[in-house]
């Protein structure tokens, strides 16, 4: 077992929120998952923030879901492996980061969830290979300045994915 290149260093939930629906039913229940993935870096691409929103509402077709909300986590992460060419390199970061927070997100809404009324609910596995980290980003001397933290925002991507699902 090695380690991997990309250190998760902390993470933080920034917000959750989940409300039982009132018009679920289990025998006709859908699920939608809404994501967004935002991605900055520090300027020797060594240090990575990302930040996952995952939404959970009714399916594309109206079939309710049990419940209703999101979770919004922040990752720090390192890249502690050889530096790779820009696209490459944000991609990498981009889509192991956010399926890491992502794993996490899936366990705390199970786990709350599984105190509601409507009874625990497993976010299906999803996948963030469609990650696009766009161009290079261009550095601006003047911007360094400005900014606070030592990582700069930089990218987001969305994605949605319907499942149909029976009670969970």
């Amino acid at each position: 077992m090695l380690p991997s290149p990309l250190q998760l260093r902390s993470s933080h939930v920034v917000r959750f929120s989940l409300g039982a629906n009132p018009k679920f039913d289990p025998a006709s229940a859908g699920l939608m998952l809404g994501t967004n993935v935002q991605l900055g870096w520090s300027q020797d691409l060594r240090h990575w923030g990302i930040t996952l929103k995952v939404d959970v509402q009714d399916s594309e077709d109206g079939k309710p879901s049990p419940y209703h909300g999101g979770v919004v986590l922040l990752g720090q992460f390192e890249w502690i492996g050889p530096l790779e060419p820009w696209p490459r390199l944000a991609k990498l970061v981009g889509v192991n980061g956010a399926s890491m927070l992502f794993g996490i997100a899936r366990e705390l809404v199970l786990l709350l969830s599984s105190r509601g009324p409507n009874g625990p609910m497993m976010l299906q596995t999803v996948n963030f290979s469609d990650f696009d980290p766009g161009e290079a980003p261009v550095p601006d001397p003047t911007a360094a300045a400005a900014i606070a933290s030592p990582v700069h925002p930089g990218i987001s991507s969305e994605s949605s994915t319907a499942r149909r699902s029976k009670g969970t």
